[in-house]
């Protein structure tokens, strides 16, 4: 699937066909590193968020998602269940970086 063929579906296919993209796939790298992109230009301005990689998730298996590194002492961001149809994963960081996953 291209880039432009993902951007054209509704949120609810976006939602579906996220789960079948590869990361390690050309064309579906694209998508995840577009994605990734597309959050940070909206939700970059927030200062507790650290980072963010959109990838597979953490401890979960093979399982596509955005993931959001937090410092423990910021825990409070509103920031939405799914995103161009990935989930999104709040992880806090302790300073012995150990993760608390939160589903958004």
């Amino acid at each position: 699937m291209t880039v432009e063929e993902y951007f054209s579906l509704t949120e609810q296919e976006k939602i579906s066909k996220c789960q079948i993209l590869c990361m390690y796939e050309d064309e579906d790298r694209e998508i995840f590193n577009k994605v990734e992109e597309l959050f940070l230009s909206k939700f970059s301005h927030l200062t507790s968020i650290e980072k963010v990689k959109c990838g597979m998730a953490p401890m979960l298996g093979p399982y596509n998602c955005i993931k959001v590194f937090i410092p423990k002492s910021q825990k409070r961001v509103s920031l939405p269940k799914y995103f161009e149809g990935f989930p999104t994963f709040k992880i806090l960081e302790s300073q012995y970086k150990t993760y608390k996953i939160l589903l958004a």
